[in-house]
């Protein structure tokens, strides 16, 4: 059985499914902003959830995107900590901050 498109929240100690967030396509990354609601997404896989060129800001308690970021290229991977964004490409990094 395929899993269906979304991303899932786990709790590594002990090692526990916290909740499942279905989403319309498929999510290549998600990243938590720390402990809050606040997630960085990219989109992939066979049909992604949006534009691959984006990197959306999804806050979980409104389930709605709250900021997103246009690239020329695919991200390869984002990650948050409590006061930077970072965003990596092919060939260049992009680091915002809070």
């Amino acid at each position: 059985m395929e899993n269906p498109p979304g991303f899932a929240v786990y709790q590594v100690d002990p090692l526990k499914a916290l909740f499942f967030r279905p989403m319309e396509g498929g999510i290549a990354q998600a990243e938590m902003l720390y402990r809050t609601n606040v997630f960085a997404l990219i989109a992939g896989g066979e049909n992604p959830a949006f534009d691959p060129h984006y990197v959306k800001l999804w806050d979980d308690s409104q389930a709605q995107v709250i900021g997103e970021l246009e690239f020329k290229e695919e991200p390869v991977a984002v990650k948050l900590t409590r006061s930077k964004l970072i965003i990596l490409l092919e060939k260049r990094i992009y680091v915002y901050n809070f």
